[in-house]
């Protein structure tokens, strides 16, 4: 079956956020590593989760035939800077 992939991306805003959606959310699970990298940003969580989602767009390139972004909390302005950022890059 030949059918484009589209993936969706929740770029993480904070620990707790982090931690709700692995601890709560049936089938989302969180990495450690992410969980570490989130809990040192402590209030500035919202960069290093607009980072997290380059790297998993990065990831995909090679076999997802598009994205779709999901702002966490209205928070427009993260989804703003990756596609800025993303633009950038190509």
């Amino acid at each position: 079956l030949d059918l484009p992939l589209i993936v969706g991306i929740l770029p993480l805003y904070n620990h707790r956020h982090a931690s709700f959606l692995h601890n709560e959310v049936p089938g989302i699970r969180i990495p450690q590593d992410v969980m570490v990298r989130l809990e040192a940003a402590g209030g500035e969580g919202q960069h290093v989760g607009v980072d997290i989602a380059l790297q998993l767009l990065d990831g995909l390139k090679a076999w997802a035939q598009g994205v779709y972004l999901m702002p966490p909390f209205g928070r427009y302005d993260m989804a703003a800077e990756i596609i800025e950022r993303v633009r950038v890059r190509a």
